[in-house]
């Protein structure tokens, strides 16, 4: 697998994993932190913090939680043994 489509699959992984949180949702929340993370070579998450925060610690905490000790696609061999990136999360209430 390319890694261009590796992170295509990273990225839709993240939306799939992604839930808003319901106390956020009844205040009408909304916002996009951004997470570093670090994964091995099996796609295993090592370490996840938040790079950006949404201004809404519980937008904030579910996008952490979606990548504490998850396990993402496996990369492609070729990006080495450890992989760090940093992912935007959406939530947006849609009407």
């Amino acid at each position: 697998m390319s890694p261009d489509r590796w992170n295509s699959r990273l990225r839709a992984w993240i939306r799939r994993h992604t839930n808003y949180p319901r106390a956020a949702k009844a205040r009408r929340a909304e916002g996009s932190p951004s997470v570093t993370f670090t994964i091995d070579g099996s796609g295993r998450v090592l370490s996840a913090r938040l790079a950006r925060s949404s201004g809404d610690p519980d937008l904030d905490s579910a996008a952490l939680s979606a990548l504490q000790g998850a396990s993402v696609p496996e990369p492609p061999p070729e990006l080495g043994s450890r992989i760090t990136r940093t992912a935007p999360f959406s939530f947006a209430l849609r009407n």
